[in-house]
């Protein structure tokens, strides 16, 4: 039966030394887009030889980053994490495994495993980082993937906006539009009232003037 990549190294690093030490665990937080530092530090060597390093980076089921023999081998290492990755073979002599994650995204979050050694009489040292990726819709832009999120994030705020504005000013066209109506619909009734009103005015002066000439075709007042 073919036995998985990550148990196969992960035999190799057990069998360069019988002890295993805990290097403790740690909790990482980055924003998605972002590049985080995985950090972790083992024993130091006592006399350090490139050759005698074996580092692998894993997640359950999967290598995240594997090296030994001086070397990184990309052909181990899962799909999803090719290019991505990164090691500093001038920090090993310090005792400093840390692993450069770039472009997280929320997938990436999980526990990860680093199984160390850094020399032939040093331990074999396991320390597991937890990494957590939040996603902020609205913040400065920094990457091509924070871009993207940045747009996406106004376009869910601004578009329900707009249709609420789009909304409210056909309201008020529509509403504008009945004043008019009712404007039209009025005005020939009370210019008509006016007139009426003016031909009483008119007719009760020229009675009143009929009568106080005493002209015979005006009846008295008291008549009216």
């Amino acid at each position: 039966m073919k036995m998985p990549v990550s148990a196969v190294l992960a035999g190799i690093v057990l069998a360069c030394l019988p002890a295993l030490t805990g290097a403790g665990f740690a909790v990482t937080h980055a924003r998605a887009g972002a590049d985080v530092l995985l950090r972790c530090h083992v024993q130091r060597p006592r006399g350090f030889s490139l050759l005698d390093v074996t580092i692998n980076w894993q997640q359950p089921g999967a290598v995240v980053h594997s090296f030994y023999k001086g070397t990184t081998h990309p052909e181990h290492q899962g799909e999803r994490y090719q290019g991505r990755t990164q090691l500093f073979p001038a920090e090993f002599p310090k005792g400093n495994t840390s692993l450069l994650l770039r472009g997280v995204t929320p997938s990436d979050s999980g526990n990860y495993s680093c199984y160390a050694v850094l020399g032939a009489n040093t331990p074999l040292t396991a320390c597991t980082v937890e990494l957590q990726v939040t996603v902020l819709f609205l913040f400065k832009a920094e990457s091509g993937l924070d871009s993207r999120l940045g747009a996406a994030g106004m376009f869910i705020v601004l578009v329900p906006l707009l249709l609420l504005l789009s909304f409210l000013m056909c309201k008020d066209k529509h509403r504008q539009a009945l004043l008019r109506e009712k404007r039209k619909k009025y005005k020939p009734l009370c210019s008509h009232a006016s007139i009426s009103f003016l031909n009483l005015t008119c007719l009760a002066s020229l009675v009143s003037t009929l009568h106080t000439i005493n002209h015979p075709c005006c009846p008295p007042l008291a008549h009216l």
